[in-house]
């Protein structure tokens, strides 16, 4: 028997759910292919299996594990089998684990150093066929079984758009859903699809049931760009969708970029476009007389970002020197005054002009 320190009431908000998700996990991270090789029987019985696979009684201390420097397998801190077990037998749920040559039954001592109940795994001798790591779980309730399957993507058929990132789902049930290595991590308010992102693509927290909204709108902006035609994902843009958030950061590929930049044309023509009123006022000092003020700011860069962007045309903007000098070398002031016969102020008029050019020279 393996004495754990482990009390009864670890993780008391986990569910069996919770439990069985990080068994599902250590048979898909200790595979081969990544597969998730596992049997539901109709008398609530569930068996996961891990061929070709056996653990040394050292993985039962905690901070032991083989995953801890792998960020390609969702687990890390070396702990979710014995948690995992913890919790099945904390709710009464019956599990056998066959381990190699051995099998192993998780159950309670009461420990009379630290006066709780702690989990200690039972073994004994598996006189039957070396199978592996095979998970055997028993007495799960009906609500219980279509909770664990709902979180994990292996045990049922779904739709799903391949990218390098990880899968886009596009049916109504997985929308706002994240799954991770195709596990169930939580819901994101907002999104207008699901995902199944690549194990070692978001940073985790401890339990695996939150992500940082920032690098989840960062990796649904990619997948969507690389998952949909461009036109659909030019509008998910150009209607703020959560999913394209990042479409300001991330650059896109030409043909997203043409489209947008194409819708808008056809919109509003060639012409300039600009993300701020500063950005405004600074095409028009070039001489753009109908500058856009677009405040989509991920619009903005894909519009901007085309190689067939064209501010259009642009008249010709003199200098505030060459608009003075203009204004002074004009004959007609002095015209006027010759053929008044103020030939006194017209020479006045002149020097004035000099002094005022001067004084320009000296500031420009």
């Amino acid at each position: 028997m393996y004495e754990l320190t482990l009390s009864s009431d670890y993780l008391k908000h986990w569910t069996v759910e919770e439990a069985v998700r990080e068994l599902f996990q250590n048979a898909i991270d200790f595979s081969e292919d990544g597969e998730l090789d596992f049997l539901i029987k109709e008398d609530h019985e569930v068996q996961i299996n891990t061929k070709g696979v056996s653990l040394h009684p050292s993985v039962l201390l905690l901070g032991s594990g083989d995953k801890s420097e792998d960020n390609t397998k969702l687990g890390g801190f070396g702990e979710g089998m014995k948690v995992a077990l913890l919790i099945l037998a904390r709710e009464g749920v019956d599990v056998v684990m066959h381990n190699g040559n051995k099998i192993w039954r998780p159950s309670f001592v009461f420990n009379e150093h630290f006066g709780t109940k702690m989990l200690c795994i039972i073994e004994e001798d598996n006189l039957e066929e070396d199978i592996g790591i095979r998970y055997t779980i028993k007495g799960l309730k009906s609500e219980e079984i279509t909770n664990i399957i709902n979180r994990t993507l292996p045990t049922q058929e779904y739709i799903g758009i391949e990218t390098k990132y990880g899968e886009v789902l596009t049916e109504d049930c997985f929308i706002s859903k994240v799954f991770v290595g195709g596990l169930y991590v939580c819901d994101v308010a907002g999104l207008q699809y699901g995902y199944n992102f690549n194990k070692g693509t978001l940073p985790l927290n401890r339990d695996r049931q939150t992500v940082p909204d920032w690098d989840v709108s960062k990796m649904t902006d990619r997948m969507l760009a690389a998952a949909l035609p461009p036109e659909d994902y030019v509008k998910l843009v150009a209607e703020r969708a959560k999913d394209v958030y990042h479409a300001i950061y991330n650059y896109q590929e030409v043909d997203v970029c043409d489209v947008a930049n194409k819708n808008f044309v056809e919109e509003y023509g060639v012409r300039p476009v600009a993300n701020s009123n500063e950005e405004v006022d600074l095409l028009k000092k070039e001489g753009y007389t109908n500058p856009y003020l677009e405040p989509n700011s991920g619009l903005y860069q894909l519009i901007t970002s085309s190689p067939s962007y064209s501010k259009g045309e642009k008249k010709e903007v003199l200098t505030v020197e060459d608009q003075i000098k203009e204004l002074f070398s004009d004959s007609t002031v002095m015209r006027f005054l010759l053929e008044e016969g103020a030939a006194e102020m017209a020479e006045e008029y002149y020097e004035l002009m000099h002094k005022v050019l001067e004084k320009i020279d000296e500031y420009i």
